[in-house]
């Protein structure tokens, strides 16, 4: 029997809890793209926090360019450092905290305040969160066998796209209203009592995105056998070759996911 061949079979296997594990922080994190940069927050600071929309136009405009930079020239050190090293949920962490700290700031952005210092927090936010993904991204090779990524990595995708949906539903149904009325979509008052005409309805999106990418954080399994099966991947991979987190983030299209260590 080929060496190769009987050594993947002794190797030790990751358990379907660490695997969904590390397919829920998809569903965590894709509604920061849903609701912060793209449908309630990003409205929000573009029309309701300042009188000059122009203004507020441009500036969301530099906003992402400027975090689409560092993104970009920042992503493939981060992929190779995630390849190359062992532990990835203290990066992980560590993003996590950041992004953590700026949505929950995104709560003092009242109309009329300045604009800088929400659009500082949003670029930290996003960055963080680009930056958590190139380290979950890096785990998949280590996680399950090579027949098996683009299944997983699929679900994984589609699970974050249904999360976003979900939370995008609830805060048009039950938090965002109109400042006019005062109603959200479903002619409801919002919930906890938010002031639609303070800005609140889109301000607490911030927060309310915080618990969510907190608790899933908190979820992610890594289990014994899912170390030992990364210590042995880890040690079987020649010098100098590199896992595929920035291959899986490019042919997927987007800039998202994360967690496991």
């Amino acid at each position: 029997m080929d060496i190769a061949a009987a050594r993947a079979k002794e190797q030790p296997k990751t358990t379907r809890l660490g695997i969904a594990g590390w397919m829920l922080f998809d569903w965590a994190a894709q509604p920061f793209f849903t609701v912060i940069t793209t449908f309630i927050f990003a409205p929000y600071f573009v029309s309701r926090l300042t009188t000059d929309h122009a203004a507020g136009q441009a500036l969301w405009g530099y906003t992402l360019a400027v975090s689409g930079i560092f993104i970009a020239v920042l992503s493939p050190v981060l992929g190779a450092i995630a390849d190359a090293t062992g532990p990835r949920k203290p990066w992980i962490a560590f993003f996590a905290a950041i992004k953590v700290f700026s949505l929950a700031m995104l709560w003092f952005a009242v109309p009329g305040s300045p604009l800088i210092y929400p659009a500082i927090f949003l670029a930290l936010a996003t960055v963080a969160a680009e930056f958590s993904i190139v380290f979950n991204d890096s785990m998949m090779p280590r996680l399950v066998d090579e027949k098996e990524v683009g299944r997983i990595s699929n679900i994984a995708w589609g699970l974050g796209y249904l999360g976003g949906m979900i939370v995008l539903i609830t805060v048009v149904a039950l938090l965002a209203g109109n400042p006019a009325t005062g109603k959200t979509a479903l002619g409801l008052d919002p919930l906890f009592g938010l002031d639609p005409a303070k800005g609140e309805d889109a301000r607490i999106t911030g927060r309310s995105r915080r618990s969510g990418t907190w608790s899933s954080s908190c979820r992610c399994s890594s289990s014994p056998r899912m170390r030992a099966r990364r210590r042995c991947l880890s040690e079987r991979r020649p010098p100098g070759v590199l896992g595929n987190s920035e291959a899986r983030s490019a042919s997927s299209g987007r800039g998202r996911e994360s967690c496991a260590s």
